[in-house]
C-alpha cells in the first residue's frame, strides 16, 4: 500500500475516534488534579488505552500510564501529553482548591490519542520497525507519551 493510502486510513481511523477523543479532553479539562494526583485523570487515560489490545503499564512516575508495541529494530519516535493541572485560581473553569487546565494539558493528551489511534487502528504499523511507547504522568517528570520506530520495513 503506498504511503499516501497509510496516511489516509490513518486519518479515518483518527476522524472515527474523534468523538471518544474529544470526550477524554473535555473530561480532563472538568477535572485537573495536581501533579503526582492524577489518578482519575490516568485512569481515563488507561480506560482509553484499553482499546488497543496491547499491555497497559500503570504507575509509572506515580501516576503514569504507558503501552507499548515492539515491532523490532529502529528509531523511535514520542508523542508527549502532561496529565496535570495547574494552580491558576483566578481561570473561569477551575475548581475550588485553584486546580484547572489553563495549561493546556488536556489538549496535549488529546494529540497523544489521536496519533496512537492513528498508528494503531489503521494498518500503518506494518509499514514500521521499532518500538510504540505511550506513556500519561505529571508534568516534567513522567509524561504522556507515545514513542513509535518510524524507518520502513
Amino acid at each position: 500500500m503506498s504511503v499516501q493510502n497509510r496516511k489516509k486510513q490513518a486519518a479515518e481511523a483518527i476522524e472515527n475516534a474523534k468523538s471518544d477523543i474529544h470526550a477524554v479532553a473535555d473530561e480532563i479539562y472538568k477535572n485537573p488534579e495536581y501533579g503526582y494526583k492524577e489518578e482519575n485523570t490516568s485512569k481515563i487515560v488507561q480506560d482509553f488505552f484499553k482499546r488497543f489490545n496491547v499491555p497497559v503499564k500503570t504507575g509509572l512516575g506515580i501516576t503514569g500510564t504507558a503501552i507499548q508495541v515492539d515491532l523490532g529494530e529502529g528509531p523511535h519516535i514520542l508523542v508527549m501529553g502532561e496529565l496535570d493541572g495547574i494552580s491558576s485560581s483566578t481561570h473561569p473553569d477551575a475548581l475550588p482548591n485553584g486546580a484547572s487546565h489553563a495549561c493546556g494539558h488536556n489538549h496535549q493528551i488529546a494529540g497523544l490519542l489521536g496519533a496512537a489511534v492513528g498508528l494503531l487502528e489503521s494498518d500503518a504499523l506494518s509499514e514500521l520497525k521499532g518500538k510504540s511507547f505511550e506513556n500519561t504522568g505529571c508534568s516534567m517528570i513522567t509524561q504522556s507519551l507515545f514513542c513509535m520506530t518510524a524507518q520502513g520495513k
